[in-house]
């Protein structure tokens, strides 16, 4: 990514960062009252999310499944922090696959895994032949389905392949598929409007 187009990506986020800044000073709200005024919504892919962040800039993102550290995760130095689906959590660092935030309804700090708010967006259709008669356990997908993960495997036979959750307004399914078929994204959101419900936010999307 080049300065300009890291420039770009600042100011289109400058929004996000005013209020950032300003956050602590607020006063607390619950989670459910706190979520409801982020109605300004849009995919970002992960690898510009990661350059944000990486340049010194916040992120504001949707979480997508619930995560809690187990009792030997919570046993490290490290701070941890638990989350569930629909909770808005605002991003400052990352490293790997964890990623530091806070979330100011709860004022509650910590790292989280981005398991937890990554979604794949299928950008290669993915199809099974149904005559196979393992063919219920993979998901069917089309270009721009997307796709909350709940296991990856990285190594081993099922290297490569992933067990998501299709998102769809006609009900989720889960199933296995094939990582490369997909691209990682985000949800970021902002405060923009408050007037709009956000069931009703359209969210648009960038590559």
């Amino acid at each position: 990514m080049n300065p300009e187009e890291l420039r770009a990506l600042h100011l289109r986020y400058r929004d996000l960062l005013e209020w950032d800044t300003a956050v602590a000073a607020q006063p607390r709200a619950s989670a459910a009252s706190s979520a409801s005024h982020f109605t300004d919504r849009q995919l970002v892919s992960l690898e510009h999310a990661v350059a944000l962040v990486s340049a010194g800039s916040n992120i504001t993102v949707e979480v997508l499944s619930d995560w809690a550290p187990d009792a030997e995760t919570a046993s490290v130095r490290y701070r941890y922090f638990s989350v569930k689906s629909g909770m808005i959590v605002t991003m400052t660092k990352q490293a790997e696959s964890w990623w530091y935030g806070f979330d100011a309804a709860r004022n509650a700090k910590g790292w989280l895994p981005d398991v937890c708010f990554v979604v794949y967006v299928i950008n290669k259709a993915f199809k099974v032949d149904r005559s196979l008669d393992s063919w219920g356990m993979y998901l069917n997908l089309d270009i721009g389905d997307e796709v909350v993960v709940k296991d990856k495997w990285d190594q081993g036979p099922w290297k490569g392949w992933a067990r998501g959750e299709k998102r769809s307004t006609n009900g989720a399914s889960t199933g296995l598929f094939p990582v490369s078929c997909a691209k990682q994204h985000v949800i970021t959101v902002s405060r923009r409007d408050r007037s709009r419900s956000r069931q009703n936010q359209p969210r648009s999307r960038e590559s």
